[in-house]
């Protein structure tokens, strides 16, 4: 942890390495219940999860866990899925989010996200009553443009401090957006595992699949905006350009296809299997952030420390000048 900017890369690593586990353990709970996995895969995955949970939150997680270990009624399947959102996001807030709303120059767009809740859907799953379509489109383009010219305004009063401390910023503000895009795949996979076992909430969690697919083609377009350099041909080569199987399924997804005919195109084994390829390919690249981040911070130490000494040689010149002028007096 550096003196100057007080980034925490270690408790940074926990932290997104407990929402990962947390992750796995959602999904692999919704995906038991549905019956597309063994319980001895199920206790491998909460191993994995007891190495890395802190003491503040077991006892949520425990009772998570109890209730998952029963044959749930299908409106059960709902409340623990929900469960499980909420702890993991209350992880993600305390651990992740916080540390990356101290640290990005470029505000996240934390309120983004409420307000696209209510965008008019074209899906067939839901619409927007309060208000028309035009309306609501037209406030939506407008919280985004103010959204912008803040982005902007942040990112110019910040030109000062150096290249270092620009590239963190950009850095920490590209990690918010992998861990909220993770997080929205997260969902989808262990919604997706739950559609398998449901019976009437099918249509509601279909609701609630169709928002997080549009949160991450939200923060895929984010990435895309990123400036021309390394970080924004890493993040299109493996996490902007998504794999046919898993554009078909978001297309599927927002095209308004049933539960029925969800389950008949797709095998739940094979759904749990593409999602993860994707989500460890998305924690891979948090943690390579972290350690660019890592870097980015020492060098700011080293240019911190250059000043420091280059302003006392200047003083003890000026010094040493005052001196030799009362002498010669």
């Amino acid at each position: 942890m550096s003196a100057s900017t007080q980034i925490d890369t270690s408790l940074l690593r926990k932290g997104l390495r407990l929402v990962h586990c947390l992750q796995k353990e959602r999904g692999a709970s919704c995906a038991y219940r549905a019956g597309s996995t063994e319980i001895s895969s199920l206790k491998a995955v909460y191993r994995d999860t007891d190495r890395a949970i802190t003491p503040r939150f077991r006892n949520a997680l425990q009772k998570l866990r109890e209730l998952g270990s029963h044959n749930v009624a299908d409106r059960e399947l709902q409340r623990l899925l929900v469960c499980y959102n909420s702890l993991i996001q209350h992880v993600v807030h305390e651990y992740i989010l916080r540390f990356t709303a101290r640290h990005c120059k470029t505000p996240p767009r934390t309120h983004s996200r409420s307000i696209d809740r209510e965008r008019p859907k074209i899906c067939g799953h839901r619409r927007g009553k309060s208000m028309g379509d035009e309306d609501q489109m037209e406030l939506i383009n407008a919280f985004r443009e103010v959204e912008k010219q803040e982005q902007q305004q942040a990112e110019v009063s910040y030109e000062e401090e150096g290249d270092s401390s620009l590239h963190i910023s950009r850095l920490v503000h590209l990690l918010d957006v992998f861990v909220r895009m993770k997080e929205a795949t997260g969902v989808e996979r262990a919604t997706l595992c739950s559609i398998a076992a449901a019976g009437e909430s099918a249509k509601l969690l279909l609701n609630n699949l169709v928002t997080e697919v549009e949160n991450q083609r939200r923060n895929l377009q984010e990435m895309n905006n990123l400036p021309e350099g390394p970080l924004r041909d890493l993040t299109h080569e493996l996490v902007v350009s998504l794999s046919p199987q898993m554009n078909e399924l978001q297309d599927d997804i927002l095209g308004g296809l049933d539960s029925q005919s969800l389950k008949e195109k797709y095998d739940s084994s094979h759904l749990w299997d593409l999602l993860s390829l994707y989500i460890n390919k998305l924690h891979s690249l948090e943690l390579l952030l972290v350690e660019e981040i890592e870097c980015c911070d020492a060098q700011v130490d080293i240019q911190v420390t250059d000043n420091f000494a280059a302003e006392g040689s200047t003083n003890d010149e000026g010094s040493r000048s005052g001196t030799n002028d009362l002498m010669v007096k």
